[in-house]
């Protein structure tokens, strides 16, 4: 991919970004104007920055404040924390 062509993919998001998802299409419609893979693109960074904005659903020191906060920590092993599971203790 040339930088040229990166820039303009760069700039096209920015632009759809910008704007309600129900508008995107419309805007690709026009700028990629039959160009499918730029249009391609496009919606796959879309997808990902979707998807990035969830990544985080809640702060991780709530977590972290309920596990420093337990004092028996064998209760915790087998416990999920997130997409995390505890399986041993590192140290005490």
């Amino acid at each position: 991919m040339t930088p040229e062509r990166w820039q303009k993919i760069e700039s096209l998001l920015h632009d759809a970004l910008e704007r309600a998802p129900a508008e995107r299409r419309a805007l690709l419609d026009e700028a990629c104007a039959g160009d499918q893979a730029m249009r391609g693109e496009v919606e796959s960074l879309l997808a990902s920055s979707e998807q990035a904005q969830s990544f985080i659903e809640s702060p991780a020191v709530k977590d972290a404040a309920a596990v420093l906060g337990e004092t028996n920590y064998n209760s915790m092993l087998g416990r999920r924390i997130g997409p995390y599971q505890i399986i041993s203790m590192l140290g005490a």
